[in-house]
């Protein structure tokens, strides 16, 4: 007789995130330009057997009220959209004149944390899902994404944020930051403060005076004052020059690939620029010509290729002219250098 075997359920581990207390009342500044101010009421009043809660916004002598039928946990606003998530789960959106732009929305679980940018709101949940809209076109860009995939143990959100692309970041107790990308619908590692690439990459050599100005966007901000490290790495000469070297490659083409999932056309922009001058400094012409061939595209209209001629919104060979310049530097690549101004002189409109 067979001997039935027995199954052993392994539990799921429940994943939860601090959730904001409910307070009576609070007030809360948002953005720089224009500053929106919000003021919460909790106990406004009770109608009808509930009680009433009241949003006041205001910014730039304009001011509008809201009253909602459950107590507000957190609001927040854009220069486009209000959003206020709520004790019951939902979460409404508004115009910036106080317009409902879509019913409430209900929450799987209640909201951790809450941004808006743009038109687009981003909400984490204490169930460790996040979501993403575009309220102008009412459609979800992330629905109900879990962080399973990224929190291990006892890590936690520490920072979260959405871009004016809507791409959201969330920044982790273990040092690590990711973004979601709707469009590849995977979690995307921009940032670990441990990274020894980080810590090793010596680019200072390919930042000019108007680099070391630095650059603005979603990557700068998630990194903060880590990555001047990178700067200062010449000092740690027991890494071998060819270790160091590889390893600052790697490291720039992390920094170019990120800006590109975030949609930060500047950091991308800042980032191609620096990374040219570093494979011309150390010589990676296979590389250098991969580039300029990508930025050239097809010089034949009959050509069939699925090259796109723009990249986060600039004009590749815009991008090609501010890049070749830094390749003609080294006489090296004169050769390169002329074979893709040639080409681009080709282009031109006559």
């Amino acid at each position: 007789m067979e001997k039935e075997t027995s199954r052993v359920s392994v539990p799921v581990a429940v994943i939860k995130l601090h959730t904001p207390a409910v307070q009576k009342s609070f007030s809360t500044q948002v953005g720089s330009d224009p500053v929106v101010y919000l003021e919460v009421d909790n106990e406004l009043c009770v109608a009808a057997g509930s009680r009433i809660s009241q949003l006041r916004f205001s910014t730039n002598g304009r001011e509008w009220n809201m009253v909602l039928t459950s107590r507000i946990v957190v609001a927040t606003a854009s220069s486009d959209v209000v959003a206020v998530a709520c004790e019951d789960r939902t979460l409404s959106v508004f115009s910036a004149c106080g317009r409902r732009l879509v019913p409430p929305i209900m929450l799987s679980a209640p909201i951790t944390s809450l941004h808006c940018s743009a038109h687009f709101v981003m909400a984490l949940t204490a169930s460790a899902t996040l979501s993403v809209w575009d309220v102008q076109k009412q459609v979800a860009l992330v629905k109900n994404e879990s962080l399973t995939s990224i929190l291990s143990g006892s890590d936690t959100v520490v920072f979260s944020m959405l871009t004016e692309h809507g791409v959201p970041v969330v920044a982790l107790s273990n040092g690590r930051s990711y973004c979601f990308s709707s469009a590849m619908e995977t979690w995307n590692l921009i940032v670990d403060k441990q990274d020894s690439l980080v810590q090793c990459a010596d680019f200072s050599s390919c930042v000019s005076s108007h680099d070391a100005l630095g650059c603005t966007g979603p990557l700068a901000t998630t990194q903060g004052r880590n990555l001047s490290a990178g700067r200062l790495a010449s000092r740690l000469s027991s890494t071998p020059h060819h270790v160091q070297q590889v390893m600052t490659l790697s490291f720039l083409e992390n920094q170019l690939s990120s800006a590109f999932i975030l949609h930060s056309a500047n950091e991308y922009r800042h980032w191609l620029l620096i990374y040219t001058r570093f494979l011309v400094n150390e010589g990676y012409e296979q590389r250098l010509r991969e580039l300029c061939k990508d930025l050239l595209g097809p010089v034949h209209k009959s050509s069939s290729s699925a090259w796109e001629s723009t990249v986060l919104g600039l004009r590749k060979r815009d991008l090609l002219m501010d890049v070749l310049p830094v390749v003609g530097q080294n006489l090296r690549f004169q050769r390169l250098f002329t074979e893709y101004q040639d080409q681009l002189e080709l282009l031109r409109p006559k």
